[in-house]
């Protein structure tokens, strides 16, 4: 088994990677798609901050596209999306304008709005996860716990059966962790939700 993780130079990549190896010793960075096709990874992990158009920009300059398409779509390796990276899997993505999304499970990203007066965007800190009834083995220990947090935007998925699980911010429930045949895609950071975090990043790699 061998690990990838995507850097695309739009935050702290090194955290994800950092509890990566706390459970598998077989890591690595790829800075662009010949380093990746190189690894011939087992499993990919697509981490990501910041606004979702930059990360879509980056990952095409740094020629991730072509490469992901054979490892993830044709290969079906898996691949984890995290924050950004999850959103990066939609359709088309309203954030600070319109873009074309990687298109992997169907859907757009539209601004959290709440219109709850105690309710502030950017969404930031701990909050629950409950799972739909189309959830995966490695969510099923994890039903009302809580995950850390750090968003404005949200994927809404077209097909209710790609949700995995959603969170109640507010007056709204958006989705949490989506999933389509070998993509899967979680809102909150598994790397800075402790223990329960750590254990969806573990039964991953057994995918």
């Amino acid at each position: 088994m061998s690990i990838s993780v995507i850097e695309l130079e739009l935050g702290n990549v090194q955290s994800v990677v950092n509890s990566c190896k706390r459970l598998r010793t077989d890591v690595e960075i790829a800075r662009n798609g010949k380093e990746l096709l190189e690894q011939s990874p087992t499993h990919i992990v697509l981490p990501g901050v910041g606004a979702v158009g930059h990360a879509l920009q980056s990952y095409r300059d740094r020629n991730f596209e072509y490469v992901l398409n054979r490892l993830v779509l044709k290969k079906n390796t898996p691949i984890l999306g995290i924050c950004v990276g999850m959103q990066m899997f939609a359709d088309k993505c309203f954030e600070f304008g319109e873009f074309d999304g990687l298109g992997w499970i169907p859907g757009s990203v539209d601004r959290l709005d709440s219109q709850s007066a105690d309710m502030c965007v950017p969404h930031i800190g701990w909050n629950q996860i409950n799972l739909s009834k189309h959830s995966l083995p490695i969510f099923q220990k994890l039903n009302l716990v809580d995950m850390y947090f750090a968003h404005s935007f949200v994927m809404n998925c077209k097909k209710d059966y790609d949700v995995l699980a959603t969170t109640t911010y507010g007056d709204i429930s958006f989705n949490s962790a989506v999933r389509k045949n070998n993509i899967i895609g979680v809102q909150f950071h598994p790397e800075k939700s402790g223990e329960s975090g750590e254990n969806i990043i573990s039964d991953f790699f057994e995918l």
